[in-house]
């Protein structure tokens, strides 16, 4: 499966590993990847939008203990 983030594709199979960053800049999201390669998604002072887009990967990429 794969998501657009302006004019990229990311694969999200790829992803190891996901967290909010805080920053001067605004609320980003750095992705860590299977290969240790990062990549900042910007959502700059758009917390809302960032946090719909932390569920949506916590939907795709979380699995349940249960």
């Amino acid at each position: 499966m794969f998501f657009q983030y302006g004019e990229e594709r990311i694969n999200i199979d790829l992803i190891k590993s996901y967290k909010p960053e805080y920053k001067k800049e605004g609320h980003n999201i750095l992705l860590k990847f299977l290969d240790d390669t990062e990549k900042t998604l910007y959502f700059f002072n758009r917390e809302e939008d960032r946090d719909k887009f932390l569920s949506f990967l916590d939907e795709n990429l979380l699995t349940s203990s249960e």
